[in-house]
């Protein structure tokens, strides 16, 4: 038999979460028609608003709402609407600059515009709950679970 070359692999040198990683530029070829992937290492849980992620309450239903998303294509995602004579996108991206000033300076100061850009995506999972977060070709990073609809709230009426 022959002798194996190389001995040991090295160890993976663990990363951590506040080190620099570099902005992945957009995929020039379409990911609509593959499954998104869930990322969860830039899940914001320092903030002090009340969209920091923390689904302890809601997890059941985050878990169920993210294995069903992972059962559809992006493109099925987008296409997906809501609303009775008024029909609009239910999981949509939102420019930062129309997020909640709280929001935006959460966003500045973890420097997540300049590793994502200027654009989030956002799931509505029910009712006022929704999960924020950047998306990067296949894969959704999640950043907030908002379930009071504090990240960008809108009139009632």
């Amino acid at each position: 038999m022959a002798k194996k070359k190389g001995g040991r692999k090295p160890k993976a040198t663990p990363v951590s979460p506040s080190a620099p990683v570099p902005k992945t530029p957009a995929s020039p070829v379409s990911t609509s028609g593959d499954t998104p992937h869930f990322c969860f290492r830039w899940a914001d849980r320092a903030t002090q608003e009340a969209w920091a992620f923390s689904p302890a309450e809601d997890a059941g239903e985050l878990i169920a709402f993210l294995y069903e998303m992972s059962q559809l294509t992006w493109s099925a995602i987008e296409a997906q609407q809501t609303g009775g004579q008024q029909r609009r996108r239910k999981h949509h991206s939102q420019e930062i600059s129309t997020l909640e000033t709280a929001a935006q300076n959460d966003i500045s100061k973890r420097k997540l515009d300049t590793r994502f850009g200027e654009t989030m995506f956002r799931f509505r999972v029910a009712g006022g709950k929704r999960l924020w977060g950047f998306r990067n070709g296949r894969v959704f990073h999640a950043i907030w679970w908002d379930p009071d609809h504090a990240v960008y709230p809108t009139d009632p009426n």
